[in-house]
């Protein structure tokens, strides 16, 4: 079983374009994927009756927080909520509500993990589901491979396994993002890679579209 967590706060019109991405792609989905709404705490009139739509749909579970934490303790909390509630989930993607995926994208992000695995034997591994092109680096890739080890900077979509949520904490509590992709680059048995398969688009940096269109 997948478990797909998507955080949410406010930014309806992104909101409801991730969420219709990933209906769409739901025929080319893994059968066992899981959809988790993480909300923290929007007050966005929109947001909330997005919300509510998607609580009464058969899609996506909604989780709300009563008050917003912030993006630091909203990130924790949500990599906690997965190892309480989906302990027995074989893998975990997590992003923000910003994104479009293109068809297909959880199983490729899930054929790439297996690709790395096997790649990189006892290492504990993240994926970035960023696409080359769409990066925060300027980094060349061999488009002939379907990961890289180099991968982009940024939270916005991480596919990983139960085994890697607590470093995966220990990375965020000393510098967000940063402080995950630091330590799964440089720690003994870590490795942070990406997909050269275009998976996912970043829609909404600061406001800004953001696609490589």
């Amino acid at each position: 079983m997948i478990v797909v967590l998507i955080r949410s706060f406010n930014r309806p019109e992104y909101l409801k374009d991730t969420l219709s991405s990933i209906e769409e792609s739901q025929q080319c989905s893994p059968p066992d994927a899981q959809y988790v709404i993480y909300d923290d705490g929007s007050t966005d009139a929109r947001t909330l009756q997005a919300l509510d739509a998607c609580a009464r749909g058969g899609t996506f579970r909604v989780v709300r927080r009563a008050r917003n934490a912030g993006c630091r303790q909203s990130y924790l909390d949500a990599l906690a909520y997965l190892r309480a509630e989906w302990g027995g989930a074989s893998h975990f993607a997590i992003m923000d509500n910003d994104v479009d995926v293109a068809p297909g994208w959880l199983g490729t992000l899930r054929r790439c993990y297996a690709a790395a695995e096997n790649k990189w034997p006892g290492e504990l591994i993240l994926l970035s589901g960023f696409n080359p092109t769409n990066s925060h680096q300027d980094t060349q890739y061999d488009i002939q491979e379907d990961i890289h080890q180099r991968a982009t900077v940024g939270a916005v979509c991480y596919f990983f396994s139960a085994a890697c949520i607590p470093d995966m904490e220990r990375g965020w509590r000393a510098n967000e993002d940063w402080g995950v992709n630091d330590l799964f680059h440089n720690e003994p048995n870590h490795r942070m890679c990406g997909t050269n398969q275009s998976v996912v688009n970043h829609v909404g940096v600061q406001g800004l579209h953001s696609r490589p269109d």
